[in-house]
């Protein structure tokens, strides 16, 4: 049996913008995230299950597949949860960026960088995607921007809609988990549990929540909200190898205290 780290979240997770992330490997996964050093740190085999742009609902299907795709492993599962305003469809049928669109203005291939693949049918998209400055507005199907726009107008601009299905998200997760006897960690990179809202139908999932399994940074922040508050360098708003290299020594320390 091997022992295996399993890394599930978005770009900040991934890696994107490092500089082991680049057009020579195909913008693949960084090997210097600070999930990526944990694994080093606890000798486990590093998988990672992040994708660049993943919504919630995807960072945990996502997840969860890599643990039934390693069942026969000792899994060890840390979770990087994004933005509220991100959501994933599982479209009827495959779409495809058009011919023209596959790479970006400086010749790289685009399915990592927008998050998205060609000739695929699950897409995680937010509301810069359909409105400000996401690159995914220059490559998506026009029939499907329509949608996703509709979507946000009617149902996903509801703060508490945003919040519900997070936080649905979060708790299938952890008990999918908890009833595979997966020991794990979640984080996020900006923290959500400061938010006022009132309403019973959240209350009830926060309740559920086991916040023992989870890591704050400092004053309950997410990884990027500390990263940026401490100026940590930056590459297109991703933070760089020096703020990973410093969550993870946080996290080894919380990790080692809870043992």
């Amino acid at each position: 049996m091997s022992k295996v780290l399993i890394a599930g979240g978005d770009s900040f997770m991934y890696g994107l913008d490092m500089l082991d992330c680049n057009p020579t490997n195909n913008f693949g996964p960084s090997n210097n995230t600070w999930p990526a050093l944990l694994s080093n740190h606890m000798n486990r085999e590093y998988i990672c299950a992040s994708f660049p742009g993943s919504s919630n609902t995807a960072i945990a299907r996502r997840t969860i597949l890599a643990c039934e795709k390693n069942k026969n492993e000792d899994r060890f599962v840390v979770i990087g949860w994004s933005f509220l305003n991100r959501f994933e469809f599982k479209f009827s049928q495959p779409f495809a960026v058009a011919p023209d669109k596959t790479k970006d203005p400086e010749g790289h291939a685009l399915d990592k960088r927008i998050g998205m693949s060609r000739n695929g049918s699950w897409l995680s998209f937010n509301i810069l995607d359909l409105y400000g400055k996401g690159l995914m507005l220059k490559y998506i199907d026009l029939d499907m921007k329509k949608f996703l726009q509709d979507y946000y107008r009617y149902v996903a601009s509801d703060d508490i809609y945003e919040y519900y299905t997070t936080l649905k998200e979060i708790l299938y997760l952890q008990n999918y988990l908890k009833l595979h006897k997966i020991p794990y960690l979640f984080t996020s990179a900006h923290s959500f549990f400061h938010k006022t809202i009132q309403d019973e139908n959240l209350e009830c999932l926060l309740n559920q929540m086991d916040l023992d399994k989870w890591f704050f940074y400092p004053d309950l922040k997410g990884f990027v909200q500390w990263a940026y508050e401490n100026c940590y360098p930056k590459r297109d708003e991703h933070p760089s190898e020096e703020a990973h290299m410093d969550a993870f020594k946080l996290i080894k320390e919380y990790i080692d205290s809870k043992n």
